[in-house]
């Protein structure tokens, strides 16, 4: 991206631009949504249907929100800003982290999970791109 680290993690820290962002969060109107944690002027935690998000840790170059889910583990949502010496861009890496067993059906269904979630996780990071760009040369 040719943005900085700052630029990414304006729109990824604020829980309220996901929507603009995230296809996870595609019509986020339809859904039912609390605002749990509004402090220091932006949005620490909020509620989307059954699913809690929060932030777990920050840290310079990685934010991990916590997804949880009543009857789940948690899934960590990941992302790491990635700037080279002398470089004019930085890498954003996002992942997903989910805590599976050692069952063979946990296995199998973390492959659905892939397939579910790349492609749109790829749209994400795109749109995450855009955004920040757009931020830069707004400046």
């Amino acid at each position: 991206m040719q943005t900085s680290v700052d630029n990414v993690w304006k729109e990824v820290d604020n829980l309220y631009k996901w929507e603009q962002w995230n296809p996870l969060f595609n019509d986020l109107a339809s859904k039912k949504v609390e605002y749990l944690d509004t402090s220091g002027g932006m949005l620490n935690a909020i509620k989307v249907e059954t699913t809690v998000i929060k932030w777990k840790e920050k840290k310079t170059d990685e934010h991990i929100a916590e997804m949880k889910n009543a009857d789940r583990n948690p899934v960590f949502s990941g992302w790491r800003c990635i700037q080279y010496n002398n470089a004019d861009s930085i890498t954003v890496q996002w992942y997903m982290d989910f805590k599976l067993k050692w069952y063979p059906w946990e296995k199998f269904g973390s492959l659905l999970f892939e397939s579910t979630y790349g492609s749109q996780m790829e749209q994400g990071l795109s749109n995450l791109k855009k955004l920040s760009e757009d931020r830069s040369s707004s400046k």
